[in-house]
């Protein structure tokens, strides 16, 4: 089903920066649009994941007082547009998947000023139950 989604093309798209800007650990991603990413004490982001296409950070929605997980396309990738294609599908797919093992995707968007591609998804917290 998760292949099949990907493999669907999309109709529309929301532009994403074509800049051959610096890379994301370079870049200063503190907030995109609504989403402020979370900082530790020492200044660093809160970063969740990295992957082939980018980095997912921790961050807080300023709309609806939510913390969530925050995908964001690298943009030397971005500037590549069949890239920022599939980041986009990867993100409609996502959506549209109900699994209590599948995090939910609420948002697609690109930060004012700069274009970046990013998407916010459920931030699911993993715990440990101590018992071994």
């Amino acid at each position: 089903m998760l292949r099949q989604a990907l493999a669907t093309r999309a109709e529309s798209s929301e532009p994403c920066s074509e800049d051959t800007a610096k890379p994301l650990s370079e870049q200063s991603p503190r907030r995109f649009n609504h989403y402020q990413v979370a900082i530790h004490t020492d200044g660093a982001y809160v970063e969740l994941g990295r992957g082939a296409m980018g980095i997912t950070f921790k961050a807080f929605d300023t709309v609806l007082g939510n913390e969530v997980a925050l995908k964001v396309i690298d943009a030397r990738i971005a500037a590549h547009p069949e890239a920022r294609e599939r980041f986009l599908r990867e993100a409609r797919a996502a959506a549209r998947l109900r699994h209590p093992n599948v995090a939910s995707v609420f948002y697609y968007g690109t930060r004012k000023g700069d274009g970046q591609c990013f998407y916010a998804m459920e931030l699911v917290v993993a715990f440990s139950s101590g018992a071994r």
